[in-house]
């Protein structure tokens, strides 16, 4: 039962990161940070030092302010299950599987893999 439940919250949490994004999206808070970061980065506009301090501080408040309700996937937790099967060749089978690749018969396995 509890990992139904959290199964549930975790679908739940991310259709509230969805709503969101989606809601942020529409606020215009990213589009507006690439704006500021446009006409820093433009070199036929002068700007003066406060115009330059005004933009840095308001898009630093809107990068936290996305931060705040959407993490970094980088930070995202991933969950699951990781199943490893390890299968053991004997050296016979592993000779015998290597001549098969090779396309070598059994004359070749008297001579080509035999230590010498």
């Amino acid at each position: 039962m509890g990992r139904d439940t959290a199964i549930v919250k975790d679908r739940n949490r991310r259709v509230r990161q969805e709503a969101l994004r989606e809601q942020l999206s529409k606020g215009g808070h990213v589009q507006h940070i690439i704006d500021i970061a446009n006409k820093l980065s433009d070199g036929d506009t002068i700007l003066e030092t406060i115009d330059v301090q005004r933009l840095k501080a308001a898009a630093d408040i809107k990068i936290k302010l996305i931060a705040k309700y959407i993490p970094d996937l980088k930070q995202t937790e991933i969950m699951g299950e990781i199943e490893h099967v390890h299968k053991h060749e004997g050296l016979q089978d592993a000779d015998t599987r290597i001549r098969e690749i090779l396309g070598q018969g059994e004359a070749a396995s008297n001579t080509a893999l035999k230590p010498h």
